[in-house]
């Protein structure tokens, strides 16, 4: 493998990819990133692994999150709107849909909602936050 190309993770999706990249089925919706039959179809197998490497690697280079599990943030939506959250499965699903979503820290979130009156002090965000009771 070229020394340019980390290693890639081999998770079922990048396996799964690449066994239909290695089929010549470049359409089929297990290949996340745009692939070319011209690209592919004449190489040998190190050749279309390592090929898939580079692709793969820059895929997954695009969809780096910019927050980790379980972390606060808030994020602007298309309403204008700014919301709380916790980074979950759920966010990375939206931020692959819409990557150029504007996200904030915690702090930053706070900073802002100070700003414009909405928020004097922490209690304020707690109460905000707090869920319905039934």
């Amino acid at each position: 493998m070229n020394e340019d190309v980390k290693e890639i993770q081999w998770t079922d999706e990048a396996m799964m990819a690449f066994c239909q990249v290695y089929a010549g089925n470049m359409a089929s919706k297990r290949v996340p990133f745009p692939a070319s039959y011209n690209k592919y179809h004449k190489l040998k197998i190190q050749e279309k692994l390592e090929a898939f490497r580079k692709d793969w690697a820059e895929y997954q280079h695009k969809l780096q999150f910019p927050f980790q599990e379980g972390e606060e943030h808030w994020v602007l939506g298309g309403d204008g709107i700014l919301r709380y959250s916790v980074w979950d499965d759920v966010s990375e699903e939206d931020h692959i849909a819409d990557p150029d979503r504007r996200y904030f820290t915690f702090e930053q979130g706070m900073d802002m909602a100070r700003r414009n009156g909405v928020l004097h002090d922490h209690a304020d965000i707690v109460h905000a936050l707090q869920a319905p009771t039934p």
